[in-house]
């Protein structure tokens, strides 16, 4: 889509202040002078009056946030190799960057993909470790209760963030998987973010059955760092530089 399209297909909505649907939680919104393809609560596509384009998944790098970057934003195509993303743009292929720019003509400024490859493959060994010995640690003592001696940086939320990932950053997780600090709030939070329609009876199974807890905790903290592997291996790849 082009900015003239955005412009053309805008002026349809019926509730501009709501902007125009365009597919399942999928809105096109007017911006100030920018026309945005928004799905959720990110802006996915920015076009822009120069014909540049801004790309943003929001830290949700989902099968349905890159086919509708696919779709909505002109010769661009994203691919996905090993958890990490490639812009396939005018005959180059770029690692994909969170805000990163596309400009309406000539080459696009590269960033170190290698760097972020091998942030991301070590990240990936450092969860995968520190899952197993979080795990190892309930099977051993128990499901902890939340207390004073917890992770502030994990217990903190930002209810007004829609994602509701990571108010303070996340290099208190790479302490976390270099001390293995297994603070109980993780594990809750990630129970939470599970979004069970039974928690307590999903928490009442694993305190009685070793095998079940085993297998559902780890299930559940995988999908808990899952959400956030990339954004701790960005914030790692910046300190290897």
């Amino acid at each position: 889509m082009k900015y003239d399209d955005a412009a053309a297909l805008f002026a349809k909505a019926k509730d501009k202040n709501a902007g125009k649907p365009i597919g399942n939680n999928t809105r096109l919104v007017q911006v100030g002078s920018d026309y945005a393809i928004r799905l959720h609560e990110t802006n996915i596509v920015t076009l822009k009056p120069d014909g540049s384009i801004v790309l943003d998944s929001g830290g949700y790098r989902t099968m349905t946030t890159k086919s509708r970057i696919n779709e909505y934003a002109s010769e661009i195509h994203i691919t996905q190799d090993m958890g990490l993303w490639y812009v396939h743009v005018r005959g180059q292929t770029i690692f994909f960057e969170d805000g990163m720019v596309i400009p309406a003509t000539g080459q696009v400024t590269a960033n170190d993909g290698y760097m972020m490859q091998k942030a991301k493959a070590k990240v990936d060994r450092m969860v995968s470790d520190f899952i197993k010995g979080y795990v190892n640690k309930m099977l051993k003592d128990g499901i902890e209760q939340p207390g004073e001696g917890d992770c502030w940086g994990c217990a903190m939320r930002d209810e007004a963030r829609p994602d509701n990932i990571e108010p303070m950053g996340y290099d208190h997780y790479l302490c976390h998987f270099e001390e293995k600090y297994y603070v109980p709030t993780i594990f809750f939070q990630a129970l939470d973010e599970k979004k069970y329609p039974n928690p307590g009876l999903i928490m009442h199974m694993m305190t009685t059955d070793k095998q079940f807890m085993k297998k559902e905790a780890t299930i559940i903290l995988q999908a808990y760092f899952r959400k956030r592997k990339l954004g701790i291996a960005e914030h790692l790849a910046r300190r290897l530089v």
